[in-house]
């Protein structure tokens, strides 16, 4: 079974079962994205304070001038001046051509784009690239939409990921909230990858469902289940230019387009008009489920927030990631979180699945 049947198979198949709880007397997708807004004031805010913080550091470092100072200095301070500006000249050149040498090292082995990436693409796609290395562990609220448009059923999930960008990442992500036929539900899912194993363990239905999705032995670029175009959802972290060159077509998009009816609150949509947008297509013989995928990040964070699938059928994955980069960037991460042993506690049902052969499918 394809990875992505397989971790959608362990995790939509089971939220089918959820019991339905006490209606809601508000619109439920404005009351659950109210943590959201928090989250996202909070970070904005977080932001705009690193940016005061910067402004006021560079105002105390620049050098204090008067009348006073600059009559009694007179010639020999602009004597001096001059040399300054010289050698300051000298050294921004050298800096130029050391960063243009930069520029032609770090280009050197790399492959040529493909011919029909569009200007500003493959740009983006390295800062994009350079931002996702310089971050090692996530921990964030995200939100989960999952929309069947042949039925006309619309799920989400509410919870925190932790994960860590190792070879392989890890990813431990706990869904506490729900919404299923516009009826909240209080949820205790984990969803769980070590490296190896995914798991799906529910609390509420002491259902525990363990599959061997990545054989031990798999190729450095297939260990990331949450990479674009796999798993349960994608959380596009491993960011590498080429192989995302190789595997889809690229084309930037205005951040709003096909969003303006969109049910969004006012924080979430202010933080995705200020986003870059990229729409990535699976190029011939790329074989997976989703035909399109948008990715939304923002300006100047480069840091994802939201995530689109669709596969041709017309069915839509929506992943909101709500990361605070002064808080929820490069913290500990507690190795706990990646058990995936089953519960001892009696009165669970375990389901263990290992991959069983080298082409990584099941006997």
């Amino acid at each position: 079974m394809p990875l992505t049947h397989t971790c959608l198979a362990v995790f939509f198949g089971l939220c089918l079962s959820i019991g339905a709880a006490a209606p809601v007397e508000v619109d439920p997708v404005r009351a659950a994205d109210a943590e959201a807004a928090q989250t996202t004031a909070a970070a904005a805010t977080s932001q705009q304070d690193t940016a005061k913080r910067e402004d006021e550091r560079q105002d105390d470092d620049e050098p204090a001038s008067g009348e006073d100072e600059g009559e009694a200095n007179g010639n020999s301070d602009a004597q001096d001046d001059g040399q300054d500006d010289d050698q300051q000249d000298a050294a921004d050149q050298d800096d130029a051509d050391d960063a243009d040498a930069a520029d032609d090292q770090a280009g050197e082995g790399r492959p040529d784009p493909p011919a029909d990436v569009e200007p500003g693409v493959v740009e983006l796609l390295d800062r994009i690239e350079a931002r996702m290395k310089q971050i090692e562990t996530v921990r964030t609220r995200f939100r989960w939409d999952s929309v069947q448009v042949m039925v006309g059923d619309e799920q989400q999930y509410f919870g925190t990921l932790s994960y860590v960008a190792k070879t392989p990442a890890r990813f431990h992500a706990h869904v506490d909230v729900s919404f299923i036929d516009e009826r909240r539900g209080e949820e205790d899912r984990q969803l769980i990858f070590d490296g190896s194993w995914m798991v799906d363990r529910n609390a509420k239905e002491k259902l525990f469902v363990k599959r061997q999705v990545v054989r031990p032995d798999a190729p450095e670029h297939e260990r990331d289940p949450l990479g674009l175009g796999k798993g349960p959802f994608p959380v596009p972290m491993d960011a590498e230019r080429d192989r995302i060159l190789e595997r889809f077509k690229v084309t930037l998009r205005p951040p709003m387009e096909g969003l303006e009816d969109e049910n969004l609150i006012p924080a979430i949509r202010q933080r995705l008009e200020r986003s870059v947008r990229l729409r990535l297509e699976p190029r011939e013989g790329v074989r997976m489920d989703a035909s399109e995928i948008d990715l939304w990040y923002d300006r100047e964070t480069l840091l994802p927030q939201r995530i689109e699938t669709a596969d041709d059928r017309g069915n839509l994955t929506v992943f909101h990631l709500f990361i605070d980069p002064e808080e929820h960037l490069n913290v500990d991460i507690d190795d706990a979180l990646f058990d995936v042993e089953p519960p001892r506690d009696r009165g669970w049902e375990v389901q263990v699945e290992p991959i069983e052969n080298g082409n990584g499918r099941r006997g």
